[in-house]
C-alpha cells in the first residue's frame, strides 16, 4: 500500500509543476516573474499525509486547497481518480462532489468532475445516480461519448434493452464507431424475454432484426432453430442450425445434438450422416467424430466404430475422444487389460469433469456453461468451448 502512494506521490509533484507553469505562462506571457510561479506550501502538507497513509487528512488539504488556487483541479481529479482505483470510492466521492460544488468551476472541470463522480458511483452500484450524472453530460454536450458509453453499461446492467439499443446507436452516430455486432445480441436478448413470456411472434421478430444487423450472428440462429424445432417445423430448425457453420464453426457442437433430433424427426438419419462426415472432413467439431461413431456402431458393428475413432485419434487426439474410445474397448477385453483400460477412462473422466468446458478468449473466464455475455470482461460472443487435448 505504501508503494502506492509513492507512486502517487511522483505522479503528482510533476503534475503541479508542469500545471502551475502552463497556467502562468499563458495567463501572465507578458510578465516574467508570473512565468515563475511556486506551489501552495499546503500542497506539501497534503502530500505528507499521502505519504504517512492519512488520506482523510490528505483530502481536507486538498479539498481547502481548491478555495485558494484553483490550478490544482486537475491533481485533485488524479488524487480521486487514485482513490476509486484502489477501491476506495467513498473518498473519492468526497473528492469530486466537493469539486462540482465549485461555482466559479470552469465548463470543462465541471463535465470532467460529473464524469469521475458518475463513474464512482458506477462503481458501487449506485445506477440511477450514475445514470442521472451521464445524462447532465449529454445535456451539456461534454464529454458525449464517455457518458454515452457508460450509459450503455448500466442499462445492460439493468437488462433494460431497449434503453440499450437506443443507446447504442446514439453511440454509433457520435463516435462513428460499428456497434451492430453488439446491438444484435440486445435484440437477441429481447427475444429471450419474449420466449420467457411466452410471446413467440415477438421472439422471431426480434431474433430477424438480430440477423438483419449482423449477419454472422449465431445466437440468433441458435435460438431461430430451438423455436422451429419445439414447433415442430424440424426442416426450418435444421436451415437454422445449419446456418452456424458459416457463421462461426467454433459453434457447432453447440447445435449438433438438436440437429441430429431435427434429422431423425424427418426421417433423414443418412444426411445428417453425410453432414456429420463434411464437419469432421473441415475439422469442426469433436463432438461430430463423436456422434458418427456411434452411427457406426449401430449400422455397422462396434469393430468398425473403434476403427473410426482409433483412426480420428492419429488425426486429433483429444482427451473427449480417448474416454469415448475406452467406452467400446473395455467391454471387449478381460483380466487385467480389461482393470488397465477402465482405471484410463476413470481418470479421463475426472478430467474431463475438472477442467473448464467454456473460456473467454479476452479475458480468460472459465466457465461451466456457455455465456453470450462474458461475466469477466462484459464482452460479448467472447466465450467459446475448451478443447481439452
Amino acid at each position: 500500500m505504501h508503494s502506492n502512494w509513492l507512486m502517487f506521490l511522483f505522479l503528482l509533484l510533476p503534475m503541479a509543476f508542469v500545471s502551475g507553469w502552463w497556467i502562468a505562462k499563458n495567463k501572465h506571457n507578458n510578465s516574467r516573474n508570473n512565468s515563475r510561479r511556486k506551489i501552495h506550501p499546503d500542497y506539501f502538507k497534503g502530500l505528507n499525509y499521502v505519504l504517512d497513509e492519512q488520506p482523510d487528512k490528505a483530502i481536507e488539504i486538498f479539498v481547502k486547497m481548491v478555495k485558494v488556487d484553483s490550478e490544482t483541479i486537475e491533481t485533485h481529479l488524479a488524487l480521486g481518480h487514485l482513490f476509486r482505483r484502489r477501491g476506495e470510492v467513498d473518498r473519492a466521492i468526497r473528492i469530486h462532489q466537493n469539486l462540482i460544488a465549485r461555482p466559479a468551476l470552469s465548463k470543462e472541470y465541471r463535465a470532467q468532475s460529473l464524469l469521475e463522480l458518475g463513474m464512482d458511483y458506477l462503481r458501487l452500484g449506485i445506477l440511477d445516480r450514475a445514470e442521472g450524472l451521464f445524462l447532465e453530460l449529454i445535456t451539456m454536450d461534454a464529454l458525449t461519448i464517455h457518458a454515452f458509453g457508460y450509459l450503455l453499461d448500466i442499462y445492460q446492467q439493468e437488462k433494460d434493452w431497449d434503453k440499450a439499443i437506443t443507446t447504442a446507436r446514439r453511440l454509433e452516430t457520435i463516435s462513428g464507431e460499428k456497434l451492430e455486432d453488439i446491438i444484435a445480441q440486445f435484440y437477441c436478448e429481447k427475444g429471450l424475454q419474449d420466449l420467457q413470456m411466452q410471446n413467440i411472434k415477438s421472439a422471431k421478430n426480434n431474433l430477424k432484426r438480430a440477423l438483419s444487423l449482423d449477419s454472422r450472428c449465431v445466437r440468433a440462429s441458435i435460438m431461430e432453430g430451438d423455436i422451429f424445432s419445439k414447433d415442430g417445423k424440424y426442416q426450418s430448425a435444421i436451415n437454422s442450425y445449419v446456418r452456424v457453420e458459416k457463421q462461426d464453426p467454433d459453434y457447432v457442437d453447440e447445435i449438433i445434438e438438436s440437429l441430429q433430433k431435427c434429422y431423425i424427426s424427418i426421417g433423414k438419419e443418412s444426411k445428417f450422416k453425410d453432414y456429420l462426415v463434411k464437419l469432421i472432413h473441415k475439422n469442426h467439431s469433436i463432438k461430430s467424430f463423436i456422434l458418427l461413431a456411434d452411427m457406426i456402431a449401430e449400422d455397422s458393428g462396434e469393430n468398425e466404430a473403434i476403427k473410426f475413432i482409433s483412426d480420428q485419434l492419429k488425426i486429433r487426439p483429444t482427451v473427449f475422444g480417448v474416454n469415448h474410445f475406452m467406452s467400446y474397448v473395455i467391454p471387449k477385453s478381460d483380466g487385467e487389460l480389461k482393470n488397465y483400460l477402465s482405471l484410463m477412462q476413470e481418470l479421463t473422466t475426472k478430467l474431463l469433469q475438472s477442467g473448464s468446458v467454456y473460456k473467454c478468449n479476452i479475458c480468460g473466464f472459465d466457465a461451466k456453461n456457455l455465456h453470450w455475455h462474458c461475466p469477466g470482461c462484459k464482452n460479448w460472443t467472447t466465450i467459446k468451448s475448451v478443447e481439452i487435448t
